[in-house]
């Protein structure tokens, strides 16, 4: 219906990281362990090969979104959700290639895009919603 009025459509995607429900994932996960006042109990810092997964499962939603026929994919960065958790000097906390300055922080965010678009090709539409204030 979207398509037959002219309109288009993207879906959203995210990982709530810390802020998924502990029954959802392995625990509560981070990019480094954190504590906060809302999380049920701290958070684990997510290993390399985690990381790592997580990546793929990006690209093979935005794969499955397409798939769909959605007229493109938006990564949600924002709002304290992983990519936004990664890029936060506050939650991201690492001391080696995923954390510690801000091109390290941004590095997942950099291999999600990379692993979106390799899986979508070049002229599919992928938008990045980021906030405008951490902390």
């Amino acid at each position: 219906m979207i398509h037959a009025e002219g309109g288009r459509v993207v879906a959203q995607i995210n990982h709530g990281g810390m802020q998924c429900a502990r029954t959802a994932v392995d625990g509560t996960i981070a990019p480094s362990k954190i504590s906060a006042d809302f999380l049920q109990q701290p958070a684990r810092a997510l290993s390399t090969a985690e990381i790592g997964m997580l990546i793929e499962a990006y690209a093979q939603a935005a794969r499955r979104v397409q798939e769909a026929g959605f007229d493109g994919v938006q990564l949600h960065g924002a709002h304290g959700y992983l990519i936004n958790q990664f890029l936060s000097p506050f939650v991201n906390q690492r001391d080696d290639e995923w954390g510690g300055d801000f091109e390290r922080r941004l590095r997942f965010l950099r291999e999600v895009t990379h692993a979106v678009r390799a899986q979508v090709g070049p002229d599919y539409p992928m938008l990045i919603k980021f906030g405008m204030q951490d902390g």
